[in-house]
């Protein structure tokens, strides 16, 4: 598997690479923003996306309405991995068609729950 880790945050990038590389996740693609994460889709073959919502040039959510806009991708696993925990948020990410959400800080355990739950479906 495959797997695009979208945020602007270089701790949050090497904590959640090592944790996915920990649970045995060995093709990880880093991108800062949606811009190079959406770079990278149009070169890579991607099976899952970890992506923030806060980030300069091309939010989380701005990139997930063009990824389910998109038919080639239109079906591709999207969690959003943020600080972002107002009712209205979420409600707007599930609007926009996520498949899972985590809030920050999140734990290897939550993390591993949501990553499992999308590669049982």
């Amino acid at each position: 598997m495959t797997i695009l880790l979208v945020d602007d945050a270089e701790l949050i990038t090497k904590t959640a690479r090592a944790i996915l590389r920990d649970m045995g996740f060995k093709t990880i693609f880093v991108a800062g923003d949606g811009n190079q994460a959406w770079e990278t889709l149009s070169r890579a073959e991607i099976d899952l996306i970890i992506c923030d919502w806060n980030m300069p040039n091309l939010s989380g959510l701005d990139l997930l309405q063009r990824i389910r806009e998109t038919p080639r991708l239109a079906n591709l696993p999207f969690i959003m991995l943020t600080a972002e925990t107002a009712e209205a948020a979420v409600l707007k990410a599930i609007q926009a068609g996520v498949t899972d959400y985590v809030v920050k800080p999140f734990t290897r355990d939550i993390l591993a729950r949501k990553l499992a739950k999308i590669l049982k479906a």
